[in-house]
């Protein structure tokens, strides 16, 4: 009822093997294998032909001479006394003379199948059947094929009396020594020929097949969340080449969602489960606003407003979501309203801090760094007021889920009492400061930041005080120096400086007043502003 493993193994194997293998790679050895069972298959059938047409020549070439001779000495076995010996001198002449032909031996037979005269070698005589001793016509006969040797007889006849027969056996060597010749071209040819269109239809291949490998690779590029990868080379106007555009363009309507998404977001609902499931989690909910924002905004132009707001918020993203695996949930405005511990959510150990926690922590912080040396920077450069964030970060348990239309259009949304505790906790936040609430400084672990204790307040919408803390900033050596290290070293590159700087290459000076603002925010003034 089961197969028996040794034979399923191998047969699995090699699926998979041949499951593993590029397109290309199957393309060839599929065009190739067909290509070699078709040259075979021809070069079998040519040699069939060939070998054939050469045993007939030697049947239809040897029947004339078996012929000719039964007719040219029929008085020879008349004569019982000379005859014989004509008859054997004539033979020996026969295979002198008839090399081209390879005669291998000649007999002439009385009408009782006897011997009586013979050339050559007397062993090879085939036997002769009754048939053929009561053949009466001078028509030849094909005795015997053996491979090596086909033997021919004609009877000899007078006045329309049997009086003996001619027997000739000739040698089959050249039908085997053309069928060798023509083997050896066959495999010279086959090779040859595998060999060139292997290497052209490689070459061709290449070149037709890479949008198609291109977009195999693109495609994994997609489902690996990199939604601005493009099949890049020029393509063509066959069906593989539209392909490749439509794919492309499909990238680009992809590429536009997801800059009104969040990618991480979205990978987590694809591979979490149902989109519309609404579940509990604890998380860490940052709430930002820019003090003063309205004064500031009548004194700039609509777009000067949005160029500047997203150079902020570039900044706070390349923080919160690429460094420290934060989700912006939303801008509104001036404010943003991020979260994290969805995508990182655990449970650690009794009083053990929590990641999701010190990640918030440290990518407001490092924020609010950032932002200072931004707002230095269009000061000095650009010769205008700045903005000034203040951040809040509040823990708790609250519900995420989609909110929304069906079917229409969702939000994936949070409610809870912590997210409107993290908005009105940031109203009390200095400017370019941050506070936050108790669970939030207790999750953080012991030693990690360095806080002011501020007291319980009375919130806006909330009915019990609430334990407030403004942070200074980080507190533990190894956790300032890697701040120190990966802003300088790795967050304000060359493009950060040019596209959200907005200082050139070609700017020596501004990029040397530039390294001494970083040095100073960094270096000298690493502090968060508190009460």
């Amino acid at each position: 009822m089961f197969r028996p493993i040794s034979v399923m193994v191998p047969r699995l194997f090699r699926r998979q093997l041949w499951s593993g293998l590029p397109l290309l790679a199957k393309i060839l050895i599929v065009v190739n294998l067909l290509i070699l069972v078709a040259i075979t298959a021809s070069g079998m059938l040519s040699y069939r032909v060939a070998r054939d047409a050469l045993r007939q020549e030697i049947i239809s070439s040897g029947s004339r001479s078996v012929a000719v001779f039964a007719q040219t000495n029929t008085l020879d076995f008349l004569d019982e006394q000379q005859g014989p010996l004509n008859l054997e001198l004539r033979l020996d002449k026969i295979l002198q003379s008839e090399t081209k032909k390879r005669i291998l031996s000649a007999f002439a037979l009385n009408r009782k199948g006897q011997v009586i005269a013979a050339a050559g070698d007397r062993a090879t005589l085939p036997h002769l059947s009754e048939a053929t001793l009561r053949a009466s016509d001078m028509v030849p006969r094909v005795l015997s094929q053996t491979g090596e040797r086909t033997a021919i007889s004609a009877a000899v006849v007078y006045d329309k009396v049997l009086l003996g027969y001619v027997l000739f056996s000739f040698d089959d060597a050249p039908v085997s020594e053309a069928g060798a010749r023509i083997l050896h071209q066959s495999v010279a040819i086959t090779g040859t020929f595998l060999l060139l269109n292997f290497i052209l239809l490689f070459m061709l291949l290449r070149v037709v097949l890479r949008p198609v490998v291109q977009l195999g690779a693109a495609a994994e590029q997609l489902t690996r969340g990199n939604y601005r990868h493009r099949i890049a080379t020029a393509l063509s106007d066959d069906e593989i080449g539209k392909a490749a555009r439509s794919f492309n363009t499909l990238c680009d309507t992809i590429e536009l969602h997801m800059r009104f998404s969040n990618a991480a977001l979205v990978d987590r609902i694809r591979t979490g489960g149902a989109v519309d499931d609404v579940r509990e989690h604890q998380l860490s909910i940052v709430f930002g606003d820019a003090v003063g924002y309205t004064r500031w905004s009548h004194q700039h132009s609509p777009t000067d407003i949005f160029g500047t707001l997203t150079r902020y918020y570039t900044c706070m993203g390349r923080l919160l979501v690429s460094k420290f695996q934060g989700i912006i949930d939303k801008f509104m405005g001036d404010g943003i309203l991020a979260h994290f511990g969805l995508l990182t959510n655990s449970t650690p150990a009794e009083g053990q801090p929590i990641a999701h926690v010190q990640n918030a922590l440290r990518a407001v912080i490092y924020a609010q760094v950032v932002l200072r040396v931004l707002s230095q920077t269009i000061r000095v450069f650009e010769q205008r007021d700045p903005l000034v964030y203040r951040f809040s970060i509040a823990s708790g348990r609250c519900l995420v889920g989609a909110m929304g239309a069906q079917e229409i259009m969702l939000d994936y949304s949070l409610i809870g009492d912590v997210v409107n505790l993290a908005a009105r906790l940031e109203a009390i936040a200095k400017p370019g400061g941050l506070v936050i609430d108790r669970f939030t400084f207790l999750d953080s672990g012991e030693g990690f930041l360095d806080v002011v204790d501020s007291g319980s307040q009375h919130i806006k919408g909330v009915d019990t005080p609430i334990q407030v803390y403004s942070v200074r900033g980080l507190k533990s050596r190894p956790e300032i120096e890697a701040m120190r290290n990966y802003l300088v070293e790795e967050f304000f590159d060359d493009a950060v400086i040019e596209s959200l700087l907005c200082v050139s290459r070609s700017e020596q000076d501004k990029r040397t007043t530039l390294r001494e603002i970083i040095a100073r925010e960094i270096e000298q003034n690493p502090h968060l502003p508190t009460p």
